[in-house]
């Protein structure tokens, strides 16, 4: 392996009749193997051939009765490959990333196969329908995202541990989801349910060491039906893009979300009719977010805000705590009708919150709604940035003690008058000016400097003090 192998003369036949395990992966210009060259290797157990130029698998393969995996990956000019039927032993085969057009003949009749990996596969149209059902020992799948899948071919996969694939509709999804965690065996997924739109990096999957171990479930274009979405109970990343489908409440278009005790990554973009994130009840026992760490929300026209009604979510009736409780980054972006971001009383729960996005929301005036001019601590706030906000006119109407504060980054936001951080967190002493020793930087649009100038103190000196941090871009 790894060597500049090119060709396997004609009529080489190596007598090995012993050996094992043949890696000859990553010799990136071997284009040919002759026929004859696993005439006598009869026990081996593992061939790779992967990161190869091979066009074409040789027929002698086909005899290989201890095969036990053998590995194509990433073998663009592999067209096809020869009967697998003889081989009853095996138990993983990766074509990921073949040229392969057609699907192997008699693969159904693998019934050891433990890990069968299709992964971009750009060139196979189609699966046909009765293969994998016929897998029933398979612990591992992995289909290209430009293939459709049925949820009644695999919810009889009763031993399957990792899946990635796609299914073109919720019922589909819904259907595969509950007949797994019947099962109670998924413990690794990477599904999108909807249109294609190329995955970019969803795609990326190890089954061997170095796996990527998280659950991800993304909805794309889902935009004519009215079925309820059945998220896995364990999803720990969920991205919903481009799906008209949704609409008013996201927490009711999806109300497995209140159910969803590890989700870590959420992320909304292109939603054209949600307007907030979630719904809270009187009366509600379940915290929905509570194991939340990074919230994405990114061009939704009509959303105004994370809760149906301010005057509702302030009400010492709903239950708040909890809510955002492991929260580490906040991004909200291009969302032109939100106005105010987080009520005050939420802030109680934001110990863990790290960084702070807002940008280009042309209507919002509030980050930190507070009627009273509280003090709000963020323990662990590093980073606040908040970009082209022509209508922001406050952060917080109190103090922001944040002591692990090291970035803030404003720009355009005109109508801001004063900077509410760099505050001791004794409140008889509150007032007075505290630069935490992580601080580094405030840093400032070029053209904003007359902005920085007429900002309002509370000290006449605080300006003085702060200058040496500020860094106009």
């Amino acid at each position: 392996m790894r060597n500049n192998i090119a060709e396997i003369p004609a009529g080489t036949s190596a007598k090995c009749p012993r050996l094992t395990t043949l890696m000859l992966q990553q010799n990136y210009h071997l284009w040919k193997i002759p026929d004859s060259f696993f005439e006598h290797m009869k026990a081996l157990h593992v061939l790779d051939l992967s990161h190869t130029c091979i066009e074409n698998l040789p027929d002698s393969v086909s005899n290989l009765e201890n095969l036990t995996a053998l590995l194509l990956t990433f073998c663009w000019n592999l067209r096809s490959i020869p009967s697998l039927e003889k081989l009853k032993a095996l138990q993983e085969l990766d074509l990921s990333g073949t040229g392969i057009q057609t699907l192997p003949e008699s693969l159904e009749a693998l019934l050891s196969l433990k890990c069968l990996n299709m992964y971009a596969m750009r060139w196979l149209e189609k699966i046909p329908t009765g293969i994998l059902p016929q897998l029933s020992t398979l612990q591992r799948l992995a289909l290209s995202h430009h293939i459709d899948v049925q949820g009644e071919e695999l919810e009889v996969l009763n031993e399957l541990e990792e899946f990635q694939g796609r299914f073109s509709n919720i019922h589909d999804f819904n259907r595969f989801i509950i007949a797994q965690e019947n099962e109670g065996c998924l413990e690794f997924y990477r599904i999108l349910v909807g249109d294609y739109d190329g995955l970019g990096p969803m795609t990326q999957i190890q089954f061997n060491h170095g796996r990527i171990l998280d659950k991800l479930v993304k909805c794309y274009g889902l935009g004519k039906e009215d079925e309820v979405l059945s998220l896995p109970q364990d999803i720990q990343h969920l991205k919903i893009e481009s799906c008209n489908n949704f609409s008013g409440y996201l927490s009711d278009c999806l109300p497995c979300l209140y159910d969803s005790k590890d989700l870590k990554y959420f992320k909304v973009r292109w939603c054209n009719k949600v307007e907030y994130l979630m719904k809270v009840k009187e009366g509600q026992e379940s915290v929905v977010f509570q194991s939340l760490e990074h919230l994405d929300l990114i061009e939704l026209p009509n959303f105004i805000g994370i809760f149906d009604e301010w005057e509702t979510s302030l009400s010492s009736s709903i239950p708040l705590a909890g809510i955002f409780s492991n929260i580490r980054m906040i991004r909200i972006e291009r969302c032109p009708n939100i106005k105010k971001l987080l009520p005050i009383d939420l802030c109680s729960n934001l110990q863990n919150l790290e960084r702070i996005y807002v940008l280009s929301c042309s209507q919002i005036e509030e980050i930190i709604v507070d009627e009273n001019d509280g003090i709000v601590v963020l323990p662990k706030l590093t980073r606040i940035c908040l970009w082209s906000l022509p209508e922001l006119k406050s952060i917080c109407n109190g103090k922001v003690v944040c002591n692990s504060i090291k970035k803030v980054s404003i720009k355009e936001c005109g109508k801001l008058r004063k900077l509410p951080f760099f505050f001791s967190p004794e409140e008889e002493d509150y007032e007075k000016l505290k630069i935490p020793s992580t601080f580094k930087e405030i840093a400032i649009n070029s053209s904003d400097k007359q902005w920085w100038e007429s900002l309002e103190w509370d000290h006449s000196s605080t300006r003085n003090e702060l200058q040496p941090f500020v860094n106009y871009l």
